[in-house]
């Protein structure tokens, strides 16, 4: 069984991300933490799109991909360098790919996870292992990227505000192998054992969801320090100016 927490309070909360621990312990890079409005399979949008047509993802996403390069002007700054910082960068910006966001800020999970009167908030908590990492900065190769044997770690680069302002990494997740003769197949992170035994899951109380929402704000986490809409800072800043 996930181990599983509920919470009603933003100090609970800050308390369970710092604290809990998983079925079994690991040794890890990293402690990363995912904020969800309702209790979803921990399935990337493409997988799930395609969920029962798998033959189509890599073609799919190999499409999705180069119409990325070829629509994002070329003289952006912090263009992207490598395959995996550009379907980071896609992701973020609501391109369909085999990646989960991720965070190492418990803070911004929640953020994520109460924004938008939530029916079920709920905040997934990963110790990342060492052994599954992807620096982007350093792996420059992307052969592997549509053909992975399991789920990777990715630490991306500094590509956009969004992912350093949400202090982003990913999950990148592999098709899976089937029955002799049978097509590969989607599966969800908590429906594999070893994830299983190292996820915790953190609900929070839908009641609770508002009253967080606004001490959040008070810490500086909202809509704009998150997603980095710097036109409504400077919109809210002429009303408050009476202009």
């Amino acid at each position: 069984m996930v181990k599983t927490v509920v919470v009603g309070s933003l100090g609970a909360f800050e308390r369970e991300a710092q604290d809990i621990k998983p079925n079994k312990p690991i040794t890890y890079r990293k402690k990363l933490f995912r904020g969800q409005r309702e209790d979803k399979p921990l399935l990337p949008g493409l997988f799930r799109r395609y969920e029962g047509k798998v033959h189509m993802i890599q073609r799919k996403e190999s499409e999705l991909l180069a119409e990325l390069k070829l629509r994002v002007p070329t003289h952006t700054p912090l263009r992207p360098e490598n395959d995996w910082d550009w379907l980071s960068f896609g992701q973020h910006y609501g391109l369909q790919t085999r990646m989960l966001d991720w965070t190492e800020d418990p803070l911004i999970a929640l953020f994520f996870a109460v924004e938008k009167s939530p029916s079920n908030p709920t905040v997934y908590v990963y110790p990342a292992p060492m052994g599954r990492l992807i620096s982007t900065l350093n792996d420059k190769k992307s052969q592997d990227l549509f053909n992975q044997n399991h789920t990777r770690i990715v630490s991306p680069s500094v590509h956009s505000v969004r992912v350093r302002l949400q202090k982003g990494w990913h999950t990148s997740h592999a098709l899976h192998e089937a029955p002799k003769g049978k097509p590969k197949v989607v599966i969800p992170l908590l429906r594999m054992k070893w994830y299983q035994d190292h996820i915790c899951v953190i609900k929070i109380s839908p009641s609770a969801a508002d009253a967080i929402v606004r001490e959040l704000a008070k810490k500086g986490v909202n809509h704009s320090s998150v997603y980095g809409d710097f036109d409504k800072i400077c919109t809210g800043i002429n009303r408050d100016c009476g202009l």
